[in-house]
């Protein structure tokens, strides 16, 4: 779940991870899906799913779901420039009942995206 996405190198893991067979889904705050450096359209191609979000407000989520026990997390936009000049923090957490909250959540924004397109 993601508020920016244009990070080149984290889009390229993922797809990495996709073409390897790894179910990679997403949901992307619409408004950024189209931006002039926005990873949506490349991903979109390959990751098995991947959405606009579908709430009227800002989606404002940083979030990385790697699995049912680690989860990453923080201000970090997945960016460049959180990367390169901000100060943006980012946890990775290794923890089941943490990274069971994270699904809970990403499956309750995924079904608003899915229920929009």
């Amino acid at each position: 779940m993601s508020f920016i996405f244009t990070s080149e190198p984290i889009a390229a893991a993922l797809l990495e991870r996709a073409q390897e067979g790894v179910v990679v889904q997403g949901v992307i705050e619409d408004r950024n899906t189209g931006g002039q450096y926005s990873q949506y359209d490349r991903l979109r191609q390959v990751v098995h799913d991947l959405l606009p979000d579908g709430n009227p407000y800002t989606m404002h989520h940083k979030v990385i779901i790697i699995d049912d026990a680690t989860v990453i997390l923080g201000s970090y936009n997945f960016t460049a420039s959180a990367n390169e000049r901000n100060d943006e923090n980012i946890l990775i957490i290794h923890d089941p009942e943490v990274a069971a909250l994270f699904v809970e959540e990403f499956g309750r924004v995924y079904e608003q995206a899915r229920t929009q397109e």
